[in-house]
């Protein structure tokens, strides 16, 4: 957070927030991920760590390789209420050329 544009104790109560964000199970990311590009993934990138390397209340970032290339991919769980059917909101994973 930014305590030259907000109030410190604002700042200090999202830190814990961002800090206490949960993370989905790797099963989840596996599928998600394997269901965006169409394939497993060992078959897709040459390495994939499945250990988040960011989390947030909105998606977890792993660390990949693609092509030789180091690329992040982004996970976001499924979001939906009783309105709107049950669907990834954004793709598991956005990476050009797969």
């Amino acid at each position: 957070m930014r305590p030259d544009m907000f109030p410190q104790a604002l700042c200090d109560v999202l830190k814990r927030l961002h800090a206490g964000a949960p993370v989905h199970a790797w099963e989840y990311t596996r599928a998600q991920v394997e269901a965006a590009v169409g394939a497993p993934i060992e078959k897709r990138f040459d390495s994939f760590n499945p250990v988040p390397i960011a989390s947030g209340s909105i998606a977890q970032v792993y660390s990949a390789f693609l092509d030789g290339r180091h690329v992040a991919v982004k996970a976001k769980p499924e979001l939906h209420s009783p309105s709107r059917p049950r669907r990834p909101v954004i793709p598991a994973a956005r990476l050009p050329h797969v």
